[in-house]
C-alpha cells in the first residue's frame, strides 16, 4: 500500500508539472491580444524562458514568441513561393 501511494504521489507530481511548463502569464497574453487582436485558431506552447502561440491572421499561419516578462521577441509567418524553369524562388502574386 505505502508503495501504490508513494507511486501515486510521484505520479500526480509529475503531471502537475507539464501542466505548469504549459501556462502563459497573463502579460504574454494581455501583450498577444494587443499585437494580434484578429489571430484565431491560437494554440500555445510554454517553456521556461519563453511561450510561443501559433495562429492564424487572414488565413495566414503565423508563429509569436513572447518572453517571460511578455514582450514580444520574434515572429514568423508561412510564406507560399514557387520554382520558376530556372530554379529561381519566386513569390506568388
Amino acid at each position: 500500500m505505502k508503495k501504490f501511494f508513494f507511486a501515486a504521489i510521484i505520479a500526480i507530481s509529475t503531471i502537475t508539472s507539464a501542466f505548469a511548463a504549459e501556462t502563459v502569464n497573463r502579460s504574454v497574453l494581455h501583450n498577444f491580444n494587443a499585437d494580434f487582436n484578429n489571430a484565431t485558431n491560437i494554440t500555445w506552447s510554454a517553456k521556461e524562458q519563453f511561450a510561443k502561440a501559433t495562429f492564424t491572421v487572414n488565413n495566414v499561419k503565423m508563429e509569436a514568441y513572447y518572453n517571460v516578462q511578455g514582450e514580444l521577441v520574434g515572429s514568423a509567418q508561412e510564406v507560399a513561393y514557387s520554382q520558376d524553369k530556372n530554379n529561381n524562388i519566386v513569390q506568388p502574386v
